[in-house]
């Protein structure tokens, strides 16, 4: 896990024309791309390069069985990594979703980390330029249960400072 930890944290990525083209013919499902026309916006599928980077690099890392659910396997663990711009992480999906994908084997943990992408409006996502030098920060990694059980009293957000100051930044898997 030290070794993911250390490539999240050191990897300096510059948007090469050939990326952000592709994740322009994603959004649009043009032939021969992914079709990700279902997200909620095109800024959002710029949260993947590090995905895309460490399922490219990274050592037994392979894409998750059900990408629905989370976006890679390492070391047993069947993560979907969350891309946050402040101290909280809001559930793009509710409770029983995550909690159901958990029990099914479909998702066990959480990845969180930041990056110096440009944001507007209350820190919405901006689209991740062409030759733009994209760094991260990881966070911490937390299994589903750990999570959930730190949601706030409305059950939509989390606090993944709070994690990591209760629970430490778990590398230790």
């Amino acid at each position: 896990m030290e070794k993911l930890v250390e490539y999240i944290n050191t990897l300096d990525l510059t948007i090469s024309e050939e990326m952000y083209n592709r994740h322009w013919s994603e959004w649009r499902a043009e032939p021969g791309f992914k079709d990700k026309s279902g997200y909620s916006n095109r800024a959002n599928i710029d949260s993947e390069y590090l995905e895309e980077m460490v399922l490219e690099t990274i050592e037994g890392a392979e894409e998750a069985p059900d990408k629905f659910y989370a976006d890679l396997k390492y070391k047993g663990m069947i993560i979907d990594f969350k891309e946050i711009a402040s101290v909280w992480y809001n559930l793009q999906h509710d409770y029983i979703r995550y909690m159901s994908a958990a029990k099914n084997g479909l998702l066990t943990h959480f990845l969180f980390f930041k990056t110096n992408r440009l944001r507007y409006d209350n820190n919405m996502p901006d689209i991740i330029p062409e030759g733009f030098e994209l760094k991260f920060e990881y966070l911490g990694i937390y299994d589903v249960n750990t999570v959930m059980s730190g949601l706030d009293r409305n059950m939509t957000r989390v606090n993944v400072y709070n994690l990591g100051d209760n629970y430490g930044r778990r590398i230790d898997y």
